[in-house]
């Protein structure tokens, strides 16, 4: 998996997850514990970690439009 994709498969996996997370932030008005559930996090706090490190911005400050994201 690694040599084809070239990234784990655990960041791969978080990577989508997130990416799904950033399309329901767009398109719905789900609350931020709700988004984070669906996305496969059971702590939503952890979630808002991984969401900012990943894109730069809370889950909270994407959806106001503040970054569009780093990917």
């Amino acid at each position: 998996f690694q040599a084809e994709m070239q990234i784990s498969p655990m960041k791969y996996v978080t990577r989508e997850r997130i990416e799904h997370a950033r399309d329901l932030l767009r398109r719905t008005s789900l609350r931020i514990n709700e988004i984070s559930s669906r996305v496969g996090f059971r702590d939503p706090l952890h979630f808002s970690r991984v969401f900012r490190r990943t894109v730069g911005v809370s889950p909270t400050g994407f959806r106001r439009g503040e970054v569009q994201g780093k990917h």
